[in-house]
């Protein structure tokens, strides 16, 4: 198999399938594409328990972080409240105490900006890994089930931020050197500035206030596996915009010169959400400080269509995240 992200036809044939088979009727939400978090009844609680969990590999700055705030994005999305989360490292042999150190600094760091406790860890250095390895589950509960029965179709689709915000960042700061071949140290701090910035429970909270329910959190596979991931949970179609897709001139750059498309890169940092009131919700968020805009609509078919000027295309499944190519950039000139 490829590197990264399975493909969804992998992921529904080998995993979602077999998942799905236990049956368990404490289990409220089904393990599915564009589900990220689980939500499961137990005894004696008013509400439910939700979980989501993520496994990042690499050796940047920031990973971390960003696998602390991936976790909690899912949880928060989902209708959850992240309260916690545990944390597993895998190092390889040739890792340093010293790194060890800075990466806990790191998720210390994220986890207290999320507002959640370092409840549990386990730390390993293995010689089956050949770089970093971390993999942090997100816990906390929901008040209500959120169902899916409800009219979303002709809802707008709105985006906050922007699209590949954490992958350039990460690709900013882990090839400085070479992308300063043809930018300026200025440009790609810029670039690498932004990294801090991929937390989206703020909005989640903002607009759960209004009475948004349907959201996705933009993480692997960028913006189009996002809005993909999201109308494949509600069985629907949509026409999104792509000229309207918000996106950053150092993220256009930096995906031009590894040749990859910014709207499949990482995209933690950004929010997907659909409302019937995008104007409400875009003013609360702006005066938030929260950037935000309506990139598409929903439809009540399966049809998933781009549409970019005159030229419209239709949205494929995910496939592997445009970092991940940029890493395979990385082999071939070396």
């Amino acid at each position: 198999m490829k590197s990264g992200k399975i493909s969804e036809a992998v992921l529904k044939r080998s995993i979602i399938k077999t998942v799905n088979k236990q049956g368990k009727q404490s289990v409220i939400s089904r393990a599915g594409v564009g589900v990220d978090a689980g939500l499961f009844m137990c005894e004696e609680m008013t509400g439910v328990m939700a979980s989501s969990c993520t496994t990042l590999a690499g050796a940047e700055e920031g990973l971390g972080a960003m696998a602390v705030h991936r976790a909690c994005n899912s949880l928060a999305a989902a209708g959850g409240l992240p309260v916690a989360v545990t944390v597993q490292l895998m190092l390889p042999e040739s890792a340093e105490e010293a790194e060890l150190k800075d990466s806990m600094k790191e998720i210390l760091s994220a986890c207290e900006k999320a507002g959640v406790a370092l409840a549990q860890g386990h730390t390993q250095v293995s010689t089956f890994v050949t770089e970093r390895v971390i993999s942090v589950t997100a816990m906390g509960s929901a008040p209500a089930v959120m169902t899916l029965e409800e009219d979303v179709y002709g809802s707008d689709l709105v985006m906050t931020k922007s699209a590949g915000l954490a992958g350039a960042a990460l690709l900013a700061k882990h090839y400085r050197e070479n992308l300063h071949e043809r930018y300026t140290y200025a440009f790609l701090e810029k670039a690498a500035a932004r990294q801090p910035e991929v937390s989206v429970l703020p909005e989640i909270k903002a607009v759960k206030e209004l009475g948004v329910r349907h959201m996705h959190d933009v993480a692997e596979g960028g913006v189009f596996g996002a809005v993909w991931e999201l109308c494949e949970r509600l069985h629907a179609g949509v026409e999104l915009e792509l000229k309207k897709i918000p996106i950053q001139q150092e993220t256009v750059e930096i995906s031009e010169y590894f040749d990859i498309n910014p709207y499949q890169l990482k995209g933690d940092g950004a929010l997907l959400f659909l409302t019937h009131d995008s104007n409400a919700a875009i003013s609360k968020l702006k005066a938030q400080g929260i950037p935000a805009v309506v990139i598409g609509r929903i439809t009540d078919n399966h049809d998933r269509i781009v549409i970019n000027e005159e030229e419209t295309r239709f949205l494929e499944p995910n496939r592997v995240d445009e970092y991940e190519k940029a890493r395979t950039w990385e082999k071939k000139v070396r």
